[in-house]
């Protein structure tokens, strides 16, 4: 939905403006050098197409996401991927869209063409890269835990949305990305 706000992402109250329905039509390819898993879904109002392809050699993983509606007339609509990303301390990583930079444990949105997560604890970096700038919306993932004494918030990890075309204007949109996972330097 167009008028969906970050607020409501960080808050999981995003309004899903196409029904779910449509049944999925899922293809395996198992290659020598990667494994893809590709998906199409056909509603009344839009067809929509995810493929995923993993890197068999290196540490890598493609994923390509389409979304076409089928009239000029449907309503606006966003192609929207999440991400569910776990960590063990929000102090431990921080995270990098363009020259923004921030910790884990904090909210944010910004535009670009790709974002970083650095761990310093597992030495690991990942890095999500499209092929042009696209929105991204990340905040932390918590749980709510009661002991004797209090009520804690325990970080788990980071939620992320990647987002097409934030207009919903477009008739077709389509996310190009490439998630990397690296030793840092």
């Amino acid at each position: 939905d167009p008028q969906a706000t970050f607020r409501q992402f960080v808050t999981q109250t995003l309004p899903e403006l196409l029904p779910a329905d449509g049944a999925y039509d899922p293809k395996v390819e198992d290659k020598a050098e990667s494994f893809g898993i590709r998906m199409r879904r056909e509603t009344e109002e839009m067809n929509f197409e995810k493929c995923i392809v993993i890197s068999k050699r290196e540490s890598s993983i493609s994923i390509k996401a389409v979304m076409d509606r089928k009239s000029a007339g449907a309503k606006p609509a966003v192609l929207g991927l999440g991400l569910e990303l776990f960590y063990g301390s929000a102090d431990d990583v921080s995270v990098r869209v363009g020259e923004s930079a921030g910790p884990a444990g904090s909210e944010g949105e910004a535009t670009g063409r790709s974002l970083e997560i650095a761990d310093r604890w597992s030495g690991t970096r990942l890095t999500v890269a499209a092929d042009r700038d696209i929105r991204f919306w990340m905040a932390p993932s918590v749980t709510m835990s009661k002991s004797e004494s209090a009520i804690e918030k325990i970080f788990q990890g980071i939620s992320l949305m990647l987002l097409a075309d934030p207009s919903g204007s477009s008739a077709r949109q389509e996310l190009n990305l490439t998630v990397d996972v690296s030793q840092q330097v």
